[in-house]
């Protein structure tokens, strides 16, 4: 009867003056606000582009991270499950055995690294452990008339105690010196993702990015100034949807961005890039190893 009743309920009223945008879409705009353009609007995403190399010879990047973070949470347990996955996740011929059997070694490599790690060990032996929580929360932006709705997925979140603990994978071929230098473009994926935890209640005391072929984790700073300043970013990138000012930021990643070809800045700045020396790594005391 309750479940009769259940179904004969009115449903509830969503709400939908709140536009939804994704950690993902804050993330493309922060970092070039033209290939969010062609990306998130436009809906131009290539993802078979050159830029992510030739088939028959290794995994693209980007299929490899996503392969390396469904181990870690858990995906395919035996071996010949995770080849198949692998297998999967790409287009039919695109990599030769040979190439999909490194790949599963060097993913399985980095996978237990991690889970040996100190921070593996402490989410391990955790209380509570979330791994890629789904989230979809309102936040109310201060000079905005109308709330937002956020996505996105963390990829772990874990409890010790009161205390709640972040972490988001990187699998890119990095070493420690780096890190450093890749750390400012990271960070401000877990500052979203930790505020909007906090919208379900999750307080976060300490966030990491987990570098996996580094070997490192990273601390990121959180506080009530962080917070501000994601809010802030926030409202810019609601304006610039809002109103499509969306112009370029031409720069060395352009010389990796599978749009280049429909943008001339880009074009300029890729080849400036590709003159330009190898800069100097940064010292690796820069990678908070330790937590603050």
């Amino acid at each position: 009867e309750r479940l009769l009743a259940a179904a004969a309920a009115p449903l509830p009223q969503l709400d939908a003056s709140a536009s939804v945008y994704t950690v993902s879409e804050v993330l493309t705009w922060s970092r070039c606000p033209r290939r969010a353009l062609f990306e998130h609007v436009l809906g131009e995403d290539q993802p078979w582009s050159p830029a992510r190399g030739a088939p028959g010879r290794e995994l693209p990047a980007d299929v490899f991270g996503v392969f390396v973070h469904e181990l870690l949470a858990g995906g395919p347990r035996s071996r010949s499950d995770a080849l198949a996955r692998l297998e999967q996740l790409l287009l039919p011929g695109w990599a030769p055995a040979h190439a999909l059997d490194e790949g599963l070694e060097r993913a399985l490599q980095l996978v237990g690294q991690f889970r040996r790690s100190p921070l593996g060990q402490r989410a391990a032996a955790a209380d509570e452990q979330r791994r890629e929580p789904p989230l979809l929360v309102r936040l109310e932006l201060a000079g905005e008339a109308q709330p937002i709705l956020l996505r996105g997925t963390p990829d772990l979140v874990f409890r010790e105690g009161e205390r709640w603990t972040l972490v988001d994978y990187k699998s890119g071929d990095l070493t420690a010196l780096e890190v450093p230098a890749r750390l400012d473009a990271d960070r401000t994926q877990l500052q979203l993702y930790a505020l909007a935890l906090e919208q379900v209640g999750v307080q976060v005391t300490e966030a990491r990015v987990a570098y996996l072929a580094a070997e490192v984790d990273a601390n990121v700073g959180l506080g009530a100034e962080v917070e501000a300043e994601t809010r802030e970013l926030l409202r810019g990138f609601v304006r610039a949807r809002r109103e499509l000012d969306l112009p370029p930021r031409p720069g060395a990643q352009c010389a990796r961005c599978p749009h280049t070809a429909q943008c001339p800045e880009g074009q300029d700045a890729a080849r400036t890039a590709r003159r330009a020396p190898t800069p100097a790594a940064l010292p690796v005391a820069a990678v908070a190893g330790e937590t603050d």
